[in-house]
């Protein structure tokens, strides 16, 4: 019995050795990626900057965003891209209501956040993110091992650029729309409510991290820009007013040290440019996007 449970440990001890030196591999490979000479704007954020920005529309941008991206993902993002690719002068951050809400901090029963931290994006974090997905969800942590594993050994092995990767976000271009009662109240309820009426905390994390990403665009002299992206007035109307209040009360320290702010979440907008409620479709974002482009273009 001795000897099986040592074989055992010493067979999980090489497994685990195994998966050190490859995770060290692809971080190494991943450090060693440039963006195209013509890329000057990284487009960043979670699904309302995926959906609302074309950035075939806007001039040397990229659009990076992933659906239910943390501040923290974005940036370990950003914090891999901006030093390696001195080229970028612009960052445009999506910041909406719905990000100080602590329904984006459920990592361990977000599966799409899980999916993305674990999978996706761990390649791309330092070691004191990483902790902090231990110390918050441990068991998942050890359930995407498996799919960590995989994931950096497919980067290692065909990534030739940084799209190729899983945390690289694309452009969404779905031709949909779906602006009945019961689709909006799903993503007010998801968003904004613990339950029938309580609710969601405030998130505790995004503050800090916006922090971070302003600080480190100042250090990389990259021009911030936040962007709040348009909502159906279906959808802004049942926002919460604490929750609003919030946004602003982050914002404001925020835009008095000189960060830009394009705040469009009530822009008048047809109702066949919206994919659903907080969300635009490619119909509506490839008009929105040139509207960015042009109001980025008078920005000092």
């Amino acid at each position: 019995m001795r000897r099986f449970i040592a074989d055992v440990a010493a067979f999980c001890a090489l497994l685990t050795l195994l998966a050190l030196a490859l995770d060290r591999a692809s971080v190494l490979k991943l450090r060693r990626m440039r963006l195209d000479a013509s890329v000057t704007t990284v487009i960043a954020g979670d699904s309302h900057t995926e959906t609302a920005l074309d950035d075939r529309a806007i001039p040397g941008a990229v659009n990076i965003s992933r659906p239910a991206e943390h501040l923290l993902f974005t940036f370990e993002k950003l914090q891999l891209v901006l030093p390696r690719n001195p080229g970028v002068r612009t960052v445009v951050l999506g910041l909406g209501f719905h990000n100080f809400s602590a329904f984006f901090e459920r990592f361990g029963r977000r599966r799409a956040v899980v999916r993305l931290s674990y999978q996706d994006a761990f390649p791309t974090l330092d070691a004191e993110a990483r902790w902090f997905l231990l110390l918050h969800d441990p068991a998942g942590l050890l359930l995407w091992a498996g799919a960590i594993v995989r994931s950096e050994a497919a980067g290692l092995l065909h990534a030739e650029r940084y799209a190729d990767y899983g945390f690289w976000g694309h452009p969404y271009r779905s031709e949909g729309s779906d602006l009945s009662d019961t689709a909006v109240a799903g993503e007010i309820a998801l968003h904004f409510y613990r339950g029938r009426d309580r609710l969601q905390a405030f998130a505790s994390r995004e503050g800090p991290y916006l922090d971070r990403i302003v600080r480190l665009c100042a250090e990389r002299r990259v021009r911030l820009v936040l962007i709040n992206t348009p909502l159906n007035p279906r959808y802004a109307e049942r926002v919460p007013p604490p929750f609003v209040r919030r946004y602003d009360d982050a914002l404001r320290p925020i835009r008095a040290a000189g960060v830009a702010l394009l705040d469009y979440h009530a822009l008048a907008l047809p109702d066949d440019w919206y994919g659903d409620g907080d969300h635009l479709n490619a119909h509506g974002a490839a008009s929105f996007s040139r509207m960015v482009a042009a109001d980025l273009a008078r920005l000092p």
